[in-house]
């Protein structure tokens, strides 16, 4: 009887094992559920508006279900250990998974911000173009999902939300450590007292940091640009963060140069093309690291900015008030400047057309006048080769207003302009304009112009190495130079000449070889004429001959009588007695113009007009009024005298904007008829004449 228990047993415990075995795969799929699952985010350290990307770990069996509970009353359900979800406010949230119903991990995501953190975002845009580094834009977070930040709005506050926007973001917080929250507090009472304040880009132009704005001799006084704003508000507050002389870039504030600053959290799904050679960084970012003290070590030393800003002075009296237009932007007003750049492969970068890679343009206020007027032109990682510039303000007939033109091209470290023309006329400015982008191993230069007529100021700019300036200019003409990063040097023959460039960066000896050609200038467009006959007996055939100097490629002749032509030396016959105004105006290929007027030049009279013929004068006020008789066009007044034959004739003047007059005069044989000044009188708005 034992025997046969024994033996029943061995038998049950083989079937137990053999069920084990082929119950495995399900045993181990669910040993995970044990309490070993963890939760996973992408990026690491997250950031409160940035899309999230959570992920649990371990494997699960087919056809799993996964609820997902946010944390902040919302869940969601998935087929795979992996979701995504976005925060709109700061706060500590407790995610928690479910795997058919049963809950197998949890995590505490903290998303909350302290009063003065530093938010930074890398974004497209011509005033992107401008600030060197990996970041364009910083704002402060002050409270309350709230962020104060300087745009071309001026400085004003946001909701923490819309500062990252779903899969088309690059951004991240930092934190400044080792302050206390009192000073936390002070920091950001300071900023808000600048809410309200303009947007400051001149002192981005100018390189002037602004730490308080009661400074009265500076016109940017009370105005803020973003990384300006937050650098001040610390600044004020004993904590400096950026040790540099100049402009505040972004950059330079999140990194903390002087002062240690932590990675709080980011989102960087899709990094815009003119950052994209700061990838290894944002890629530490992703990881949850903070990005490196020096990024040279990880830049590409050949990325550069190239920035075009044309500007002219106040429009205030000129334009009114400035308001916004139907999509958001600023009403463009007559004045605005407008640039026009075609590159060496013949790509164009305007506002109708942008095929210049990585290039943008836009309207800015950068002379501070409240007016977006201001056009400027940025080029990421400009190909090197000659450029051209045409400058205009459309739709403005005042050419003497006073434009400046600001050219600069720098890297992440090293940032300065070339000023070829700073409050000048436009019709002064040459159009079109070239300059040239050149460079070689270790150096890159840019010249303008880089042709045009003699005398020529041509000014160059070395991109040089932040350990000084080591270099030789040689103009090629038996002048030279040394140690200067822009140098200004005048051809004053015409001819072609090439500058040398020799300069040492870190040792390095490097040369580059600028062409520099500079035209004749051509004799000025003056108009001039002779004739071969001054005065005689109607009919009077008079030889007209061309003495104008520069050029020209077109004549318009007026000769007094109604009569006009457009030979270069015309041939005219006048069929009767008068003294007659001689009018001729000519063009070059460029579209120059002059006029020259002859009054009573040509006179078939003498001091007797013999004959049955007569002469009439005809003025108007306002003159200008088109003269016909018995419907033939005799000229415009006012008409100083026209031969006719006597009688009386049907007269009518007309001029746009008035109303017509007619009346009969009667022309005397003989001698002269005066029709006494005809007053036009204006047309009344809105009623038919």
């Amino acid at each position: 009887m034992r025997k046969q228990i024994d033996s029943t047993s061995w038998w049950g415990w083989i079937l137990v094992l053999i069920f084990l075995v082929l119950i495995h795969p399900v045993f181990a799929d669910n040993h995970n559920m044990g309490g070993l699952e963890t939760i996973t985010t992408t990026p690491v350290k997250p950031m409160v508006g940035g899309v999230i990307t959570f992920n649990l770990t371990g494997t699960y069996p087919s056809g799993s279900v996964f609820t997902w509970a946010f944390g902040d009353g919302t869940s969601e359900m998935s087929d795979i250990p992996g979701i995504e979800h976005q925060y709109l406010k700061t706060g500590l949230y407790i995610i928690s998974v479910t795997v058919n119903g049963t809950e197998v991990a949890t995590k505490t995501l903290d998303l909350t911000l302290m009063k003065g953190d530093i938010l930074a975002h890398a974004a497209e845009g011509v005033v992107s173009a401008l600030i060197p580094g990996m970041w364009s834009h910083v704002g402060m977070y002050i409270g309350n999902d709230t962020i104060l930040e300087s745009t071309a709005e001026g400085v004003h506050k946001s909701d923490v939300s819309v500062w990252a926007y779903p899969h088309d973001t690059c951004d991240a917080v930092f934190r400044l450590t080792g302050i206390d929250t009192q000073t936390r507090e002070q920091v950001v009472a300071w900023a808000l007292t600048k809410e309200h304040r303009p947007y400051d880009i001149g002192s981005i132009l100018s390189y002037q940091k602004q730490p308080d704005c009661n400074q009265s001799w500076n016109i940017f006084c009370n105005r803020y640009y973003c990384s300006e704003l937050v650098w001040a508000a610390y600044y004020r507050n004993g904590i400096d963060l950026d040790p540099l002389y100049g402009a505040v870039l972004p950059r330079t504030v999140v990194t903390g140069k002087r002062k240690p600053t932590e990675l709080v959290g980011s989102h960087i799904e899709k990094i815009p093309p003119a950052f994209s050679h700061y990838q290894k960084i944002y890629d530490q970012i992703q990881q949850g690291n903070n990005p490196p003290y020096d990024e040279s070590s990880v830049q590409d030393d050949s990325n550069s900015q190239l920035i075009i800003l044309g500007s002219t002075e106040t429009l205030a009296d000129h334009a009114g008030t400035a308001s916004p237009d139907s999509d958001g932007g600023i009403t463009v007003f007559p004045g605005s400047v407008t640039l026009h750049i075609t590159d060496p492969r013949s790509n164009i970068l305007s506002k109708e057309l942008q095929t210049i890679p990585n290039a943008s343009i836009g309207r800015v206020d950068a002379d501070g006048d409240g007016f977006f007027t201001d056009e400027m032109a940025g080029i990421f990682n400009p190909v090197p080769g000659e450029y051209r510039l045409n400058i205009s303000i459309p739709d403005w007939n005042d050419t003497r207003k006073p434009i400046s033109l600001d050219v600069g091209i720098w890297d992440s470290d090293q940032y300065e302009w070339v000023h070829p023309h700073d409050d000048i006329p436009i019709c002064q400015i040459e159009n079109p304009m070239y300059f040239r982008v050149d460079e070689t191993e270790g150096i890159q230069v840019i010249t303008i112009p880089s042709r045009g007529k003699a005398p020529l100021n041509v000014s160059c700019m070395e991109m040089a190495d932040e350990g000084g300036v080591n270099n030789t200019w040689d103009f090629g003409d038996g002048t030279t130079t040394s140690d200067r990063m822009t140098v200004n040097h005048r051809y004053g023959e015409p001819g072609t000449y090439t500058i040398c460039l020799e300069s040492w960066n870190n040792g390095t000896r490097s040369i580059l070889f600028i062409p520099i050609t500079v035209e004749e200038d051509p004799a000025p467009l003056v108009a001039d004429f002779i004739v071969d006959n001054l005065t005689g007996t109607p009919p009077l055939t008079v030889s007209f001959q061309d003495r104008s100097m520069g050029n020209p490629v077109y004549w318009n002749w007026n000769f007094g009588d109604g009569s006009s032509s457009h030979d270069q030396n015309p041939v005219h016959t006048y069929m009767g007695i008068g003294r007659y105004t001689v009018t001729l105006e000519v063009s070059s290929q460029n579209g120059e113009q002059s006029v020259i007027r002859k009054p009573e030049y040509i006179t078939p009279v003498s001091d007797y007009l013999p004959g049955p013929s007569g002469v009439i004068q005809v003025s108007s006020s306002p003159p200008g009024a088109i003269v016909t008789i018995d419907g033939t066009d005799i000229g415009v007044t006012p008409l100083e005298s026209a031969a006719l034959p006597a009688g009386s004739y049907h007269i009518r003047l007309l001029l746009g904007g008035y109303h017509e007059w007619s009346g009969i005069v009667k022309v005397k044989q003989g001698g002269y008829t005066l029709v006494p000044t005809v007053i036009l009188q204006p047309l009344t708005e809105g009623k038919i004449p």
